[in-house]
This record gives C-alpha cells, sequence and structure tokens, in this order.
C-alpha cells in the first residue's frame, strides 16, 4: 500500500490492544515525527509478545519480562491516588516479583508523567522520551536487601539518550511510586495539601546509566525502542550488571548515527502494514 491508502484517522490494527491509526503510521513514516504514546505500545507490545513466545512472563515461567503501555504508566502517575485504585492497578498487572523468579520493568518515561506536571491531561504531549529499567533479582541466592516479601535487590536504571534533559526527575518519581507500592510493602504515602497526586515517603536511587546520545531533536522515542529491544534481548534470569547492558547498546548503537533510527521507524512500519 502506499502512503496515502490511510486516513489519519483509520483504524489499522489493534495489537493485543495496542491500536494503531493512520496519523500513527504516518509519524513512523514521515522519518522526522516525535513517536507518540501509540508507536511506543505497539513495539512494547511486539517485545511483550515475543517474551510470551519465549515462556517468558507466563505461569509456567518464573523470570518475567514487563513492557508498560505509556498511557497506563501515566494514568497511575496521576490518575491512581486511592489506596484501592493503587491496589487495583498492582493486581492486575503482572510484575515481576523477586520470590518468583525476578525479572525487569521497561517503562517509557516522558516528562509529562511527572507529578508536576501539569500537561498530561492533554493527549499525547510531553517533549521527551527517556528509558526506566527497573531490574528486579530473585531472592534465590541473592545478598541484597530484602525489604520487603517480594523485594528482593532492585535496580532503577535511567537510559536517556539526551543528557540532563530533565526526564531524571519523572523517572524517579515513578520508580518511588512503584517501589512504594508493589515492592515495598511497609511502604506508606501521605497526601500533600493542594496537591491532587500522592507522594511516597521515601525516595529511590536511579543510576544515570551510560547512553549514546541522539543527533537531532526528533528521535528520542526511537532511541528507546532501539534500548528496551537490545537490552531486553539481553537480558535473562542471570541478570546482566549494568556495565555489560551499557556496552551492548554503545556495540549496538555507536555513536547515535540516525541511521539505526531510520531502520527501526521502517521496520516497525513495515511491521504494522504487513
Amino acid at each position: 500500500m502506499s502512503r496515502s491508502s490511510f486516513k489519519d484517522s483509520d483504524l489499522i490494527i489493534n495489537y493485543h490492544d495496542a491500536v494503531i491509526h493512520g496519523s500513527d503510521l504516518q509519524i513512523l513514516e514521515s522519518g522526522t515525527g516525535w513517536l507518540n504514546d501509540s508507536c511506543i505500545h505497539f513495539f512494547f507490545a511486539l517485545l511483550q509478545h515475543q517474551q510470551r513466545s519465549l515462556e517468558r512472563c507466563t505461569p509456567h515461567s518464573s523470570f518475567c519480562l514487563l513492557f508498560m503501555d505509556p498511557s497506563v504508566v501515566s494514568c497511575f502517575m496521576h490518575q491512581c491516588t486511592e489506596q484501592d485504585e493503587i491496589q487495583d492497578f498492582v493486581n492486575n498487572t503482572e510484575f515481576p516479583y523477586a520470590n518468583k523468579g525476578g525479572g525487569a520493568i521497561f517503562i517509557a518515561v516522558n516528562d509529562s508523567m511527572s507529578t508536576s506536571s501539569n500537561c498530561w491531561q492533554i493527549p499525547q504531549n510531553g517533549h521527551h522520551w527517556s528509558l526506566l529499567i527497573i531490574d528486579v533479582k530473585s531472592v534465590a541466592g541473592n545478598q541484597g536487601l530484602h525489604v520487603g516479601e517480594h523485594e528482593g535487590e532492585i535496580s532503577f536504571w535511567h537510559f536517556d539518550s539526551i543528557r540532563n534533559s530533565g526526564n531524571m526527575h519523572a523517572a524517579e518519581q515513578i520508580a518511588t511510586k512503584i517501589h512504594s507500592h508493589v515492592y515495598d510493602l511497609g511502604g506508606k504515602i501521605h497526601k500533600t495539601p493542594h496537591k491532587s497526586t500522592d507522594i511516597t515517603v521515601k525516595n529511590i536511587e536511579v543510576i544515570e546509566a551510560k547512553t549514546p546520545q541522539q543527533v537531532n531533536g526528533y528521535d528520542c522515542g526511537v532511541h528507546v525502542l532501539a534500548a528496551a529491544e537490545i537490552i531486553s534481548a539481553r537480558m535473562d534470569s542471570s541478570h546482566l550488571p549494568l556495565r555489560a547492558l551499557e556496552e551492548s547498546l554503545q556495540e549496538a548503537l555507536g555513536n547515535g548515527s540516525s541511521d539505526f533510527c531510520s531502520k527501526l521507524r521502517r521496520q516497525i512500519a513495515l511491521d504494522i502494514r504487513s
């Protein structure tokens, strides 16, 4: 099909709840479009399904990789403010747990996800994408600190293709809220006056990982997808150290050349059309 075969409002596919319209495909095929939630979610759904085909994150496998829909993360940060809402979110999400074999969570971070942001109510808003990985090591043979029944040893890594972009603030808030309500069972929350969002008590250390830098102002989302694909392919129950994952990224992406971004855009568009 030619690019003009779809109107912006045309529903092209619904792949495991990842919905792509003509306007989303146009972003990918334009070569310079800023990826939106739908594009990110579609590729994450592909990666999630690949993991399940490898018998990961199923009732028959203990090691779990979870790729979270950006719109779900935004909802969790801004709209899940009551304890029963938070509990429903946790119960309905297949988080990896240390006492069940561990795993990792992949989150595409947008600056609009910060609880101090006022632009989250506008669809597809935000200025930059980066990648937060929550590495949950298995309790078995682990010498890490066990704060809660499910915790084991947890690491928080932030991969950002624009150094000092400001996304670290949102990444820290996401990491803190997930840690408090998913892993640290003793964690508490308190409400801050005049704010509609719960603020967690304990802060989490998020490590800024060495990341190949983008060479333009529009490929941040593609960098996130590439990093998620490369790192998830290397992760297994052995839990590679951060340095090994950083080296894998550097080897695959090099000095941030836009060539791999163009190829990945084309491949995703072809996957959608096929």
